[in-house]
C-alpha cells in the first residue's frame, strides 16, 4: 500500500468541511477495512482533506467523485477483482495527485 493513505500529522488540525463531509460518508458505508472499497473510502478521505487544504485540483475533485461513484455502486454485494483492480489504480492517481497538489 502507499503511504500516502496516512495524512501526515500536523498540530491542532482540524478537519475541513468536505473531508467531514466524505469522512461521515464512508463510516456510513461500513466498508470493513479488509474489503477494497474500505480502502477505496480512505483514499476519498485523503483527496477530500487535499482539497480543503487548497489543494482543488480539477483533477483531485474529479478524482473524489469518481472514487465515491465507485465505492457506492453495489455496496451491498461482496468485493470482487474489479474492485482490486480500482483500488489499485486508485492508490496510483492519489500519488500523482498529491504530487501535483505540493
Amino acid at each position: 500500500m502507499s503511504a500516502a493513505l496516512t495524512p501526515e500529522p500536523v498540530d491542532e488540525r482540524q478537519p475541513g468541511p468536505i473531508e467531514q463531509a466524505v469522512t461521515a460518508y464512508v463510516v456510513k458505508l461500513g466498508f470493513d477495512e479488509e474489503d477494497p472499497r474500505g480502502i477505496l473510502g480512505a483514499i476519498c478521505v485523503r483527496v477530500a482533506q487535499r482539497i480543503d487544504e487548497g489543494g482543488a485540483l480539477p483533477a483531485a475533485v474529479k478524482e473524489l467523485r469518481g472514487l465515491l461513484a465507485q465505492i457506492t455502486e453495489v455496496p451491498t454485494q461482496q468485493a470482487g477483482p474489479v474492485d482490486e483492480v480500482r483500488l489499485r489504480r486508485s492508490l496510483r492517481r492519489l500519488d500523482q495527485i498529491l504530487a501535483k497538489a505540493s
